[in-house]
Order: C-alpha cells, then sequence, then structure tokens
C-alpha cells in the first residue's frame, strides 16, 4: 500500500495540533511544579515583649488564608493588622503609604469615616 502524503495546509494542521498539545502539557507541568503548597511548615515563634507587637510577612511561625485568592500563606496577615488597628481608632487615623491597593484597608478606612473618625491618607506614588 501505498502512504498518502500531507497536503501543505494538513501538515500545518498537524503541526499547530501537535505544539497546542505540547504547549498544554508543559502549562500543566508548570502548574504542578509552582502551584501553592497546602502544607505550611510552621515553626514555633520567638518570645517577644508583651508591649511590643511585631508582625513579619515572611513569618515562619505563622500562617492566614489570602483574602482574595483563598490559599494558605506563610507569614502574618499584615493587612488583617491593618484593619484591626483601624477599627479601634476613635478620633482619627492618619495614614502614610507608598501605594495603596488593599480593598478591604480601604473599606475600613471608609467605614470609620462614616462612623465620625477623622481619616487622612497620604500616598506617595513616586
Amino acid at each position: 500500500m501505498r502512504q498518502k502524503r500531507l497536503t501543505r495546509p494538513q501538515h500545518l494542521r498537524t503541526v499547530k495540533i501537535a505544539l497546542f498539545v505540547f504547549l498544554l502539557v508543559f502549562g500543566l507541568v508548570l502548574f504542578q511544579i509552582f502551584k501553592p503548597k497546602t502544607h505550611l511548615g510552621i515553626t514555633q515563634p520567638l518570645p517577644q515583649d508583651s508591649a511590643i507587637q511585631v508582625y513579619f510577612n515572611q513569618n515562619q511561625a505563622a500562617s492566614y488564608q489570602d483574602p482574595y485568592r483563598h490559599f494558605m500563606r506563610l507569614g502574618d496577615n499584615l493587612e488583617q493588622q491593618a484593619i484591626d488597628a483601624i477599627s479601634q481608632a476613635q478620633s482619627s487615623i492618619d495614614l502614610a503609604v507608598m501605594e495603596f491597593r488593599l480593598p478591604l484597608v480601604a473599606k475600613a478606612l471608609v467605614a470609620k469615616q462614616k462612623a465620625g473618625v477623622k481619616v487622612r491618607l497620604i500616598i506617595d506614588s513616586q
């Protein structure tokens, strides 16, 4: 039997399908390698003075669930710490940041401003 040769358009279509399958498999492999880990190695926290509270975004002794992407992260939830401090304010809030991209903090500031607390926000985007 004689084998039928592919025409140029058929050959291009076959190459495109093979390339698509390769990229799909490659993407899935990369996803498996870099996906967030569900098990976090938590260590014992270091002792600290009760009058001083220190928080770290890379704290090996704490973990929290990311409020936007819903996966577990190592570190202290700095956004929640800011929200807790805002919620305790009674007369004024002065917040100075380099950039401001935290919707939950923004909502907490708006709620306090509506409750009669003076809110000042300074953003330095340069």
